[in-house]
């Protein structure tokens, strides 16, 4: 407990000081009877400072909008005010002086605004100052009446001669002049000789500030009447103003340098921040992909082999148990979906193998097959190759809503488009004419729209605002929705190469004349010794090697010229789309045939387009492995 008392301390003389400084600010604004103000020009929210909803007469907390500020202008005013502030939010000065209504009474203020921009030059906001000037403006009133009557002026009133000597002044002037060191008879202080010469320069008013002991400030007005030749100087003592400004510009000074320091530590904590949800993205993805591939590399070959195993067992059993093999052989087949299915669910193998929008294709065929939605994916002008958190968090994001559509839109139709806006961000949006929902009612959902077991809106826009995008939603209920994802467009480097062990190639003797012979290449070593096996089996076929991975496959096609290459897609070194040219390149006559646990349509294509005579899954019928070995091997025999 002795530790935390120091640190107690000291946060509670840090609040003290706070509320201290915050105090005198208000202070000072009170004694100076300027305010300050802020208004939101996107949600119409207008905030006053304490001593601005003293200036117009508003209870200090009330709800304030652009239009509430207009009410209390005066009637007359309005039309002035109203013009004046649309050429403000175009860019013009907004510098202006207009009266209020203020319970029945008109008082005068002086308004001045500061409009901040957004980065495409749209108006954010508006900061501005208000001064109740309903004094100076009594005063200038008074002066004018007072002139007629300068001995009983309360203020300094003085006429100077030609010649610079002074003329006349009343009792407040000549206790001034006596303030500024002059005395009956002698020369005029240098500052009033110099707002004489002005006047006589400009031939003009002149207003000017002098100053003397004591800090003693005197705003003056200085006039030449037409046809005269003498010049008229009226004062007025702003010496608690002048004061009063000096603080509220020190406590505004000390202001500012306290936002900019917060502003700088807060701009230091969005770029941790920004990183850290980079990372994060990252990191989820990673252990997704870890346990996909997981599931690929190991369960779903395991499962595939024993499927293999179970066919050369079914041979072989009797009649009276073929019942129970078949029963065995659908689970198998099942589990091999599911375990597939998961697998896509998961880390999708297109998401790193390929650009985002192959992936978002990619996406739209899953969802159609697995959840009968129907996507159309429209990708408008070239996409750059994004970094990998961007592409990543595109399409999680992308699937979210696209699951949303299906279990809120009560339809069977969306959309996904992708585009590079003119501003250089990736935009994706995703929209459907379904049930549509209040945005409002999302905004304020503490889980801000999160779906079972997903991330749900409110994820997503945090996501994307820690990596510098938005998320815009357009929806209405009944109406449809449409949400767009914003993101900045940062390009991704090649990723280096990795270096990756070679197999252990397997080549066996020399089959028997009038047999297919067989090269294996699969990086699955139960898989290929499973299909060793199974092949075995028959009289007319002969494996002849194995290879583990692509290279080793390129190799030994080289070496033994099988008539038949059962290739696996995804394999180290080299995957078997590469390898199929490379071999067919040499040696034409091979027959290759596709076999990988991917169902995918790019992939068969890709295997096809590479020059393979089929492409077949490793869950697959055994009889149509068989028959196409021997349909496209049969030319040697």
């Amino acid at each position: 407990m002795t530790d935390r008392i120091p640190a107690e301390s000291h946060d509670d003389r840090s609040t003290d000081r706070h509320l201290a400084t915050r105090q005198d600010l208000q202070r000072a604004q009170a004694v100076g009877r300027l305010g300050n103000w802020r208004l939101d020009t996107r949600r119409n929210v207008l905030t006053w400072s304490a001593e601005t909803y003293r200036i117009f007469g508003i209870p200090e907390g009330t709800p304030l909008t652009y239009e509430r500020f207009l009410e209390s202008v005066h009637p007359d005013d309005r039309t002035y005010v109203q013009a004046m502030w649309q050429a403000c939010l175009r860019g013009e000065p907004y510098d202006i002086e207009h009266r209020i209504l203020v319970d029945g009474a008109v008082r005068w203020v002086r308004e001045k605004a500061y409009m901040e921009f957004d980065a495409g030059g749209a108006v954010q906001s508006g900061f501005g100052i208000v001064q109740d000037i309903t004094d100076l403006k009594a005063t200038e009133e008074a002066l004018r009446r007072l002139s007629q009557f300068p001995e009983e002026n309360p203020n300094p009133v003085m006429r100077l001669d030609p010649d610079g000597s002074l003329g006349y002044a009343n009792a407040p002037a000549r206790r001034w002049l006596a303030a500024l060191g002059w005395s009956p008879g002698g020369p005029l202080p240098a500052a009033v000789r110099d707002v004489a010469a002005d006047v006589h320069r400009h031939c003009g008013v002149v207003e000017a500030e002098i100053t003397g002991a004591d800090d003693l400030t005197l705003w003056v007005s200085a006039v030449q009447p037409p046809g005269e030749a003498y010049v008229n100087i009226y004062g007025r003592d702003v010496t608690k103003r002048k004061r009063a400004e000096q603080r509220l510009q020190q406590a505004r000074d000390e202001l500012e340098q306290r936002v900019a320091d917060r502003t700088a530590e807060l701009e230091r904590r969005a770029g941790q921040l920004a990183r850290l949800t980079s990372e994060l993205t990252l990191t989820e993805q990673r252990e997704r992909q870890r346990l996909a591939q997981v599931l690929h590399d190991h369960l779903q070959q395991l499962l595939a082999a024993g499927r293999f195993a179970l066919d050369m067992l079914a041979s072989r059993v009797g009649d009276e148990h073929a019942a129970s093999v078949h029963q065995v052989h659908d689970l198998l087949d099942e589990a091999i979906e599911a375990a597939r299915s998961l697998t896509a669910e998961l880390s999708p193998p297109i998401l790193y193998e390929a650009d985002l929008p192959a992936a978002l294709e990619w996406l739209g065929r899953f969802m159609r097959q697995r959840y009968r939605l129907a996507v159309e994916v429209e990708v408008a002008g070239d996409i750059p190759p994004l970094r990998e958190d961007r592409k990543v968090l595109l399409f999680q994001a992308a699937r979210e809503l696209l699951f949303n559509v299906i279990k809120h839109a009560g339809v069977n139709e969306a959309r996904v488009d992708l585009a590079a806006d003119e501003e250089g961000r990736i935009r994706l949006t995703v929209s459907d004419r379904g049930a549509g929902f209040d945005t409002e009612a999302v905004d304020s959902s503490p889980k801000g729209g999160v779906s079972a077991g997903g991330f749900g809106l409110f994820s997503i826009r945090e996501r994307l605002q820690m990596l510098g995008g938005c998320m815009e939603i357009a929806a209405v209920p009944g109406g449809g929705a449409a949400v767009t994802l914003l993101a900045p467009c940062e390009t991704s480097e090649a990723p280096a190469a990795r270096a990756i062990p070679a197999g252990e190639a397997h080549e066996i003797p020399p089959a028997p004349a009038g047999r297919i012979t067989v090269l294996l290449a699969d990086d699955h070593s139960v898989m290929r010794e499973g299909l060793a096996q199974f092949l075995g089996m028959e009289d007319d076929i002969a494996v002849i090697g194995q290879a583990a991975d692509g290279q080793e496959a390129v190799d030994l096609a080289r070496r033994l010229h099988p008539d038949v290459v059962l290739m696996d897609f995804s394999m180290p070194r080299l995957d078997g789309v590469a390898a199929t040219r490379l071999i067919l390149a040499d040696h034409p006559d091979i027959r290759i045939i596709g076999l990988s646990m991917y169902v995918e349509a790019d992939r068969a294509g890709a295997m096809t387009d590479a020059g393979a005579v089929a492409y077949l899954t490793k869950s697959g019928s055994t009889d149509l492995l068989l028959d196409t070995i021997r349909r496209h091997g049969r030319r040697t025999v």
